[in-house]
């Protein structure tokens, strides 16, 4: 993901603001997490892994050795001024100018054989026809930006092929479930979806049912 953090002077005179940004993971077993949540005691500890600097503008926060390959990438469009690794503080220092904006960027990438295993080959799968939105007045760019976000997670939600139990070759796309927990096929999810979604994607709805069939 990426995020962007925007600051604005409205006064008539250049502010230097000091920015401090604490990075953080847990790479435990996703069923930990969740005992965690439900407040179960069993609930092991957050697995935090180790937090090191690659490069100028670049940070790893990689998990224990018994996930080896498993890491999270941080790049920022700035320098930091200080970086504790051991608390994973980074401070940083913008110079805003009068009446102006400064802005520091941040991209995160999450690596690791398990999300390779899962992840689609080839493109992103995309409607074959989406539909689009107009919108008017003040809640028009906002309506629109909420459309665009839910597109996006509706494609994350299509899996193809070997990961929804298809034979070799076959690059049928389904519709999956279960985030945060797993991604895995459920009947009812699929069908729905499939059916909200069969004027402007039948592709989806035949890989569905494809699937579906199979188990």
């Amino acid at each position: 993901f990426e995020e962007q953090i925007e600051l604005h002077n409205y006064g008539s005179r250049e502010a230097i603001v000091p920015l401090e940004i604490r990075v953080g993971g847990d790479f435990s077993h996703i069923f930990a997490v969740k005992r965690r949540m439900l407040g179960e005691r069993s609930g092991a500890a957050a697995d935090s892994g180790t937090f090191t600097q690659r490069g100028p503008k670049e940070y790893c926060m990689e998990a224990p050795d018994d996930r080896q390959g498993v890491r999270v990438l941080l790049r920022f469009d700035r320098l930091a001024r200080e970086a504790d690794m051991h608390s994973g503080r980074l401070r940083f220092q913008l110079t805003v100018p009068p009446e102006g904006s400064a802005e520091l960027h941040l991209e995160c990438d999450a690596r690791g054989p398990a999300a390779q295993a899962v992840s689609p080959r080839g493109p992103a799968p995309t409607l074959e026809s989406p539909p689009t939105v107009r919108a008017r007045g003040d809640l028009g760019g906002a309506l629109v930006r909420a459309y665009d976000r839910a597109m996006r997670d509706l494609y994350a939600l299509a899996i193809r092929g070997r990961t929804i139990g298809l034979t070799e070759g076959d690059e049928s796309v389904a519709y999956a479930a279960g985030i945060p927990w797993y991604i895995a096929l459920f009947g009812r999810d699929a069908l729905i979806t499939s059916h909200m979604t069969l004027p402007y994607a039948p592709a989806f709805a035949a890989g569905s049912l494809r699937a579906l069939s199979r188990l």
